[in-house]
C-alpha cells in the first residue's frame, strides 16, 4: 500500500484515488471465478459497503452537477429580470416612488362595513361551549326547533 504524501491532493484527485482504492478492494474480494469467490459474510459486507460508497460518490457528483446547472439558470434568469426592470424604470420611471412627500400625505381612512347582519337573538345555551357526545338523530332533534324558526 502506498503512503499518501504530506501534501493533500485536490478534491478531484482525492475522489479519483478513493474510487480506485474501492474498485481495487472490490476486485480483490470478488473474483470472476464463481469457485473462488469468498462468501464469508464479513467479506461480502466489506464489498457491499465499498460498492455502496462508489454509488454514493457518483450520485453525489451528479447531484452537484445538476445543482450547479440549476443555480446558473437561476442566476441568468435573475440577471434578465433585473435588466428588464431596469429598462422599464428608465423608460417609465419608478412606479414605487411617492409622488407627494410623506409628511404632506393625508391619512387614509377606511369606511366601516355596512350593517348587513343587524340584531339577532341567541338561543338558550348557544354561547356556552361544551362537549357533547351525540349521534345524528339527537343532533337533528336539537336542531329541528331552530330550523323551523328560520323557515317561518
Amino acid at each position: 500500500m502506498s503512503s499518501l504524501s504530506t501534501e493533500l491532493p485536490s478534491d478531484e484527485e482525492l475522489l479519483k484515488l478513493t474510487q480506485r482504492k474501492r474498485l481495487a478492494l472490490v476486485d480483490s474480494l470478488l473474483s470472476t471465478d464463481p469457485d473462488t469467490i469468498n462468501y464469508d459474510p464479513k467479506v461480502v459486507k466489506v464489498a457491499l459497503n465499498a460498492l455502496d460508497g462508489i454509488d454514493k460518490q457518483v450520485l453525489g457528483l451528479k447531484r452537484l452537477e445538476v445543482d450547479n446547472k440549476s443555480a446558473d439558470n437561476d442566476r441568468q434568469m435573475a440577471t434578465i429580470l433585473a435588466q428588464i426592470a431596469d429598462q422599464r424604470m428608465r423608460e417609465h420611471g419608478n412606479p414605487f416612488k411617492a409622488t407627494t412627500p410623506i409628511s404632506d400625505a393625508t391619512p387614509r381612512t377606511i369606511a366601516p362595513p355596512p350593517e348587513v347582519v343587524g340584531e339577532f337573538d341567541f338561543m338558550p345555551e348557544e354561547m356556552q361551549v361544551k362537549r357533547s357526545n351525540g349521534n345524528y338523530h339527537e343532533f337533528i332533534e336539537r336542531m329541528d326547533p331552530i330550523m323551523s324558526q328560520d323557515k317561518a
